[in-house]
């Protein structure tokens, strides 16, 4: 069997490109060119699956989400059979069809790959408390964009995650102070620079709180200096962060607030102004929540 797949018997290479997948079948079969398309037809069949991702994966055909290559598989594995029946046995083998070329591809690439797109482009972080009710839930998944803020700086209203060193963890919070800006609440509404931030109510129902029972809650939709819009929830009955000092944000600092406003770990107290280089990246897409498969811009 060995000498089967050494001479690139047809049946081999078409269960090489089955099995694993037309990349490594088509690297086994000296044809580096074929192994870069079906490479590219691979992530572009995987963007469209995203793109359709609320359609194709709901929750109760979540499971069937391997399937995603399944196609490109096949024509792999047909393809690679046709090929490897005009093999022929002098052909000189690049570095790339030995078997350990391939494998280093096959193997060594794609974790590389992994590993660069989320150092530089895009992190998953996940969502452990109610502090960005309703716009990020617990247990939610979402991206955070790395290179957000490479040509332009952070927005008021921007939903960002940034780390805090001191706590040894990151944060998930919004931005609703610049450099420069005075920030104050009072009876649980955002001023800016002296100016009443515009809000309109929505709705009121009970809302899960952290540290206790459910809580009769009004859910908001502020509106910021620049046209952005963000989601809020507050309390009824004033907390105790909802009446605050005036808070001077220092430069290259940010001030940053919890949707959930009376449940929130924030720039009020304990976190702080949050330094332009503690921040990871702009939450852009959810891809998980509410115990399914999504594909939902963070708001």
């Amino acid at each position: 069997m060995f000498k089967a797949f050494k001479n690139r018997r047809p049946w081999a290479a078409s269960l090489i490109c089955l099995v694993f997948s037309p990349v490594l079948g088509m690297l086994y079969l000296n044809r580096g060119r074929y192994a870069f398309l079906y490479w590219v037809g691979s992530i572009l069949l995987i963007v469209f699956c995203l793109a359709l991702w609320p359609l194709l994966f709901t929750e109760k055909i979540s499971g069937l989400s391997y399937l995603i290559d399944f196609p490109i598989n096949i024509a792999g594995s047909v393809h690679g059979f046709f090929l490897a029946k005009r093999w022929r046995p002098e052909t000189p083998l690049k570095w790339y069809a030995h078997w350990y070329g391939a494998l280093g591809i096959a193997l060594v690439f794609p974790v590389f790959l992994a590993l660069g797109i989320r150092t530089f482009l895009f992190q998953p972080f996940d969502i452990p408390g109610s502090s960005m009710v309703p716009s990020l839930n617990r247990g939610d998944y979402f991206w955070v964009s790395k290179r957000a803020y490479d040509h332009s700086p952070p927005q008021r209203g921007d939903a960002v995650v940034f780390w805090i060193g001191r706590y040894h963890s990151d944060f998930a919070k919004r931005i609703v102070g610049l450099p420069g800006d005075r920030v104050q609440l009072l009876h649980g509404l955002l001023f800016l620079n002296g100016e009443k931030i515009p809000v309109r109510r929505v709705t009121q129902a009970f809302q899960v709180c952290d540290w206790g029972p459910p809580c009769h809650a009004t859910f908001y939709e502020e509106t910021y200096p620049g046209g952005k819009t963000a989601h809020i929830i507050d309390q009824v009955v004033d907390g105790p962060l909802d009446n605050t000092a005036v808070f001077e944000v220092p430069k290259d600092s940010y001030f940053v607030l919890g949707d959930n406003r009376d449940n929130s770990y924030d720039s009020r107290e304990g976190i702080g102004f949050v330094s332009r280089s503690a921040i990871r990246g702009k939450a852009a897409y959810k891809f998980f929540a509410a115990g399914h498969w999504v594909w939902q811009p963070v708001n």
